[in-house]
């Protein structure tokens, strides 16, 4: 039998970090602006799956066209490394690591190229060969797959980079490091800033944001809080290394205790950051452990929408939110759900498709039915 979609309700804070201001938003908006690259990723209204469900309206932001590198991450780590760049008075070239399950790494060899760098990149043992040759693709990037899990990968690519004289460039907070998570997050943001924009007058009342370490909902949530009255924040994780649901549930941040198999790749962490927790903490009102069939589900829809929506090409870690969406809405089981989150048809629901396929082998099996 399937496993159950899991949720825990959360008492909020309303609060915020000081250092997450108009000031910054607008700066690291500026920056991304100025990239020869830039263009803002689609933000897609599914108007027809919208009026099935019984909501109002859904926007869906689709990160699979950012910088041609189909997802989110180069946002963080284009942001964090201009930063190190910025500061670096040496004149040297910098050589910069990182630890990652595939989209991070290549955001960080695509900035470290720009910026005729070297990188290289860790990957925890288990790592699809995809996302590995997606990684080597790029010519200054160095790639090992270790035979550890994520998280002590992480903890690897730290003392590599101290033992090295080199630049760690990771999302999430370690002991005496902080500045370039925090500069990561903050580079995330601009995917809140662009789809105000784009929604014009229109405002989500809720929003669907999924969480591996957590820096990329931090990031989203600060500038939600900025833009005004906050909207309805839930939190979207796999059920197999879902830390924030879990800490949540005792009551402090603790490690997961799931064994982190799951196909959303990009959600396999069961440590959240230190960082990014308070900011999710005091401002996300429900968590939710996802089963991979969740995932399954928004994957099939977003590419067979209803009516004349858009397709959309989404991966594992990107079509969860909309997969629990579909799953809350249309299943009695999960009414509860549905009336705890308020969710009706006044609702206008924000989603982030953070990657496009990253695993196409895979996808095609999922859409095929195969699995």
């Amino acid at each position: 039998m399937d496993p159950e979609i899991q949720m825990i309700e959360n008492e909020i804070k309303n609060q915020i970090k000081a250092d997450f201001s108009q000031r910054k938003i607008r700066e690291v908006e500026k920056f991304h602006r100025s990239l020869a690259e830039y263009e803002p990723t689609p933000l897609i209204s599914l108007k027809h799956l919208a009026r099935n469900l019984g909501v109002k309206d859904i926007f869906i932001k689709d990160e699979s066209k950012r910088f041609a590198l189909n997802s989110f991450k180069a946002l963080g780590a284009s942001f964090a490394i201009h930063k190190i760049m910025s500061s670096n008075q040496a004149g040297e070239k910098p050589v910069f690591v990182t630890a990652t399950d595939g989209n991070h790494g290549k955001a960080v060899a695509w900035a470290a190229q720009r910026q005729g760098c070297e990188a290289h990149i860790f990957m925890p043992e288990g790592s699809k060969e995809c996302r590995v040759k997606a990684i080597k693709k790029f010519r200054n990037a160095h790639v090992e797959v270790t035979n550890r899990n994520y998280d002590d990968t992480v903890r690897f690519a730290y003392a590599y980079a101290q033992n090295n004289g080199y630049h760690l460039v990771q999302d999430t907070g370690l002991e005496d490091y902080d500045q370039i998570p925090q500069n990561i997050a903050y580079g995330y943001s601009t995917m809140v800033s662009e789809a105000y924009q784009q929604m014009g007058d229109s405002k989500p009342s809720h929003v669907f944001l999924q969480a591996g370490v957590g820096s990329m909902a931090a990031g989203v949530i600060g500038n939600l809080r900025i833009n005004g009255p906050i909207p309805f924040i839930s939190i979207v994780e796999a059920m197999p290394c879902a830390c924030f649901y879990e800490s949540i549930k005792i009551g402090k941040r603790s490690i997961a205790t799931g064994d982190g198999e799951t196909i959303m790749a990009g959600l396999n962490c069961l440590e959240p950051n230190p960082l990014a927790y308070p900011m999710i903490k005091n401002n996300a009102r429900a968590f939710f452990s996802c089963p991979d069939w969740v995932t399954k589900i928004g994957i099939r829809k977003l590419a067979a929408p209803d009516g004349s929506d858009s397709v959309i090409e989404s991966g594992e870690s990107g079509a969860v939110g909309l997969g629990l969406l579909m799953t809350i809405m249309r299943l009695n089981k999960y009414h509860t759900f549905k009336e705890k989150l308020n969710l009706n048809s006044e609702s206008v629901v924000l989603l982030f498709s953070t990657e496009g396929y990253t695993d196409e082998e895979n996808c095609k099996d999922i859409l095929s039915g195969r699995c």
